[in-house]
């Protein structure tokens, strides 16, 4: 399981060759996906550029409907570092991690209408033990529906929001610390890009969402805990 907590890309001057004045590059560091970056074309490149060096070794896209995704790395003299291909079906690449990046493009294209992308999340992720795979996948909804006298029915009708309860096993003490300390300033209040089964993207897709932990128990000399994530748009 990854989780990238600490996004590279809120460091970032962004701009895109095509952008949207009423949706600009720049709201890709929006906490809100749904503010989203759109261009006024099918097609775009996203930059991002940071005054110092970072390393990378992990690139996640959100609320998107591009259907071809190309990532290029440089360093600080314009070397291209690496090329990266992003597939739709996951929006997320791991990989070994890659340092003095300085640059960053993105190709972004559809086949209709105009291209947009809600959020990107780059960066160095914290690799977690994985979780058990005895989870449970429900849906928050959010909508509001109001009932006449008459029985007429008035919908405000949000798309529902994934949850999903993480429950991991025999986790030792110094290992729930350092995964505490690292949830509690962000829980409940700062979303983060997760990645709960790398291998399983047919099930549960990498998410764009808030944390926090549940429920702790200790059995012996080690700890069961549940790690509570809710998308966030």
């Amino acid at each position: 399981m990854k989780v990238l907590f600490d996004n590279a890309l809120l460091d970032a001057s962004l701009s895109a060759v095509n952008e949207s004045p009423n949706y600009p590059a720049s709201n890709l560091a929006h906490q809100i996906l749904k503010k989203r970056y759109q261009s006024v074309a099918s097609s775009d490149t996203i930059v991002a550029e940071w005054a110092a060096a970072i390393i990378v070794n992990c690139i996640y896209l959100g609320y998107t409907n591009a259907e071809t995704i190309e990532v290029r790395l440089y360093d600080a003299a314009d070397a291209l570092l690496d090329t990266i291909a992003v597939l739709p079906a996951d929006l997320v690449v791991h990989f070994t991690a890659i340092s003095g990046v300085r640059r960053m493009e993105v190709d972004v294209e559809v086949t209709v209408g105009s291209v947009y992308v809600g959020g990107i999340g780059i960066g160095k992720e914290y690799t977690m033990p994985d979780p058990r795979n005895d989870w449970t996948d429900a849906l928050l909804d959010n909508s509001t529906v109001e009932t006449s006298l008459d029985g007429q029915v008035f919908a405000n009708r949000i798309e529902p929001l994934r949850q999903i309860p993480l429950n991991f096993f025999a986790i030792g003490f110094e290992a729930y610390r350092a995964l505490r300390d690292l949830i509690s300033p962000v829980s409940r209040s700062v979303p983060v890009w997760l990645d709960a089964f790398e291998n399983w993207h047919e099930e549960v897709m990498p998410l764009y969402g808030v944390m926090e932990l549940g429920k702790v128990a200790k059995n012996d000399h080690v700890l069961d805990f549940t790690l509570n994530v809710t998308e966030a748009r």
